[in-house]
């Protein structure tokens, strides 16, 4: 069974949010004030679902969102923590008056930088330094240099132009595909 936290789950100041996840992931407690319950079960939700109005799909399956989803008769807006929602949509929400909103651009810096640090990691290779230190010895070897190189981004949304800011400003050239081009020129790619 899930878990109820907060105020007055039932002021319509602080709707009842019913967040799909595990009870355990320690990232929850960035939702202190809100009231919520907690499940990675539709079971989690029985006792509450008539009165939610969000679902936050903070993990798990379509499948499970969907159960949830159809669990709660008077549910107004479900929320995604990841970008992309193409994976998520089943015919019952789409048809639905229900908000769909995501976390588009909430990860992208921080992913521009993983990527960024990725490109340099193998560039450099920095498994050859670590395995030369856990070794304890020099070594030289060569490295490649980035500026001049190519990095090719497949999906150029937010995070993919967070990508290609980092890349650009490393001196790479950045092509990039994208499922629409844009309507005007973009100067990193």
């Amino acid at each position: 069974m899930g878990n109820t936290f907060g105020t007055d789950v039932h002021s319509p100041n602080s709707p009842l949010v019913l967040v799909l996840a595990e009870d355990n992931d320690a990232q929850l407690s960035m939702l202190t004030d809100v009231p919520r319950v907690v499940g990675n079960h539709p079971a989690a939700f029985e006792a509450v679902a008539a009165d939610a109005a969000v679902i936050l799909h903070w993990s798990g399956s379509r499948d499970r969102l969907r159960e949830v989803f159809m669990a709660c008769p008077h549910v107004r807006w479900v929320h995604s923590r990841s970008a992309g929602l193409d994976n998520l949509l089943f015919p019952e929400l789409v048809a639905s008056d229900v908000q769909l909103t995501n976390g588009s651009g909430v990860f992208s810096q921080s992913l521009g930088e993983f990527a960024l640090a990725m490109i340099l990691y193998f560039a450099k290779d920095f498994r050859r330094m670590l395995r030369n230190r856990e070794a304890a010895r020099w070594e030289q070897f060569d490295v490649d240099e980035i500026a001049g190189q190519t990095v090719g981004i497949v999906g150029y949304g937010d995070i993919g132009r967070a990508v290609a800011a980092r890349a650009h400003a490393m001196g790479m050239r950045v092509l990039a595909l994208k499922r629409h081009p844009p309507a005007s020129a973009d100067p990193l790619i």
